[in-house]
């Protein structure tokens, strides 16, 4: 089974549909959802890698796209989350691979996300609530 936004429920992209009303969010202390938006997405074709390297390959990955996005109640933020689950459960490995950008860098990009993807993983990226780029690699106000 594919993993779902909440620990109880379950979801087969195989036979279910990529849609927002497909996945819940948890209850998070603190934390509000925003919104949840889920699209399919066919031939998206980009060069990446898997995080540790440095040799980008191109790779072509059919999947669902569902974006999170919540703020933590009273602070004036929103943190954005998107998850990359294979449309078909054949491809999934059964694993979640979380990636990222180093030091304050969240990484909310493809560059990680599609070989972990065409490797049979569920992708996850975050923004951390923060902007991506040079300058949020080493600022944390961003």
């Amino acid at each position: 089974m594919h993993p779902s936004l909440t620990p109880t429920a379950s979801h087969h992209l195989g036979n279910a549909s990529c849609t927002p009303s497909t996945f819940s969010f948890p209850q998070i202390l603190g934390a509000e959802l925003v919104n949840v938006a889920a699209d399919e997405v066919r031939n998206y074709t980009t060069s990446s890698m898997l995080p540790g390297t440095d040799v980008p390959t191109t790779n072509a990955v059919d999947f669902c796209n569902v974006t999170i996005t919540y703020e933590h109640t009273g602070w004036n933020d929103s943190i954005n989350v998107a998850l990359w689950f294979p449309l078909e459960e054949e491809h999934w490995n059964g694993r979640l691979l979380g990636v990222s950008g180093g030091a304050y860098a969240a990484s909310f990009s493809p560059v990680y996300q599609t070989t972990a993807l065409r490797k049979g993983y569920v992708a996850v990226a975050t923004d951390s609530g923060h902007a991506s780029g040079p300058a949020a690699a080493t600022d944390p106000s961003h």
